[in-house]
């Protein structure tokens, strides 16, 4: 049987699909590496009265699973979202600005391939991201080959065990950009970028008349897993993309796309063809988590000091762990999501193999070389880094870290 060279490109072992297997088929190992959000007993509350709402509404019930919406979401579902957007932003956003999509991922596929590739000009542009290392999972979103540039970031130390990276501004080829993307918090470093590195990039897009895609997943309003003075509120020539995952609902696979309202459209097309439509249940479940307030409350009582507290646990356990084995590494700085971002100087091994050895010593985690989406030249942190997140219970968190730092010693020995 013949394939397409996406086909056979996909069928390859992605960073991605790599991450989503290990989150499912290895229930007995320690999972550091994964992307599923803690289970914390507020937002689970928050989950069972909803579910006993709906249950005890008939008509809701059927509205949500007896009907096709419209492929980004009906009129007053999107008219909603921007409702309370509008509020949290502190703008006047209108229900032609908001798309609703099955997942931020799918909304990635559809913006990322929207804005590079070949234009109707007869150019080819192609997504730039500035920010490096950034999300795993748009690496292999492109259609085409030779979509993507990524940007080698300058590295900052900040003391003998931390770090952290900064964007190089003149290494932007700007001739080439469709469009500019980035996570803010950063996945996989947890690091959010300064309102004024932002404003930067947002006035060179302006000029070129291309957009700034800014990946909210972890940032403001919900989960909000990010500094008080990072606040950066949407403008014109902006695409935020917002996730329900990280709140603790991976499973309704819903996302929240807000642009200028030509971008509706065109996410409209793109759904029709690909999933038809946005599935109401989750569109329906999302809004009444937003509702009186709920979220807020959960996000400013629940969700954020839950993190906050497992972050700091998770960093006083690797300090502890690799200075009592006197191991080389660096820390890069962690204002949110809820990952640590770890390099190992002159790893002897790839962290492709790391991540192998610490696998069969039940420990997953994920390599750092999946993070790199675009950058062709060769780079000593993509092969000596890798991701962990503080989700887990603390005890494992704890043993996890012991396997880790096991396995390094056992590198750095040979």
């Amino acid at each position: 049987m013949g394939y397409s060279a996406l086909a056979k490109r996909l069928l390859t072992q992605n960073g991605i699909q790599s991450l989503m297997e290990d989150l499912s088929s290895n229930p007995a190992a320690i999972g550091l590496g994964g992307g599923n959000p803690a289970k914390i007993p507020l937002a689970e509350s928050l989950w069972a009265e909803v579910g006993k709402e709906f249950l005890e509404d008939p008509f809701a019930w059927n509205k949500a699973l007896g009907n096709y919406s419209s492929p980004t979401g009906n009129l007053e579902d999107r008219q909603f979202f921007a409702e309370y957007f509008s509020q949290e932003f502190g703008v006047s956003l209108t229900a032609s600005q908001i798309s609703l999509t099955n997942g931020s991922q799918s909304a990635f596929s559809f913006l990322l391939n929207s804005f590079s590739g070949k234009m109707e000009d007869g150019s080819y542009k192609k997504i730039i991201f500035p920010a490096l290392p950034d999300y795993i999972g748009y690496s292999d979103q492109a259609m085409n080959l030779n979509q993507f540039i990524g940007i080698e970031p300058k590295i900052l130390l900040h003391s003998e065990n931390s770090f952290e990276y900064a964007i190089d501004f003149s290494s932007i080829p700007w001739q080439e950009a469709g469009a500019i993307c980035l996570s803010r918090p950063c996945n996989p470093t947890g690091y959010s970028i300064s309102n004024s590195d932002l404003e930067i990039l947002y006035s060179e897009c302006q000029k070129r008349n291309i957009p700034l895609i800014v990946d909210g997943a972890y940032g403001f309003p919900f989960p909000d897993l990010a500094p008080k003075d990072s606040f950066f509120s949407w403008k014109r020539g902006i695409i935020f993309v917002h996730s329900f995952s990280k709140i603790g609902l991976p499973g309704i696979r819903l996302g929240v796309v807000i642009g200028d309202p030509d971008l509706n459209p065109l996410l409209s097309a793109w759904a029709s063809v690909h999933s038809l439509a946005v599935g109401e249940f989750s569109v329906q479940l999302a809004k009444r988590c937003l509702e009186k307030n709920r979220m807020n409350s959960l996000v400013q009582n629940g969700i954020k000091p839950f993190y906050s507290e497992q972050r700091d646990f998770t960093i006083k356990s690797i300090d502890a762990e690799f200075q009592k084995r006197k191991l080389p590494y660096l820390r890069h700085l962690a204002d949110g999501a809820f990952f640590l971002w770890l390099h190992f100087p002159d790893l002897p091994i790839s962290s492709q193999r790391l991540y192998q050895l610490c696998k069969d010593a039940g420990l997953v985690l994920v390599s750092g070389h999946y993070f790199f989406p675009g950058l062709v030249q060769s780079f000593s942190h993509s092969e000596s880094c890798v991701r962990l997140t503080y989700c887990l219970e603390k005890g494992q968190i704890a043993k996890g870290i012991q396997i880790l730092a096991e396995q390094i010693e056992k590198a750095y020995s040979r």
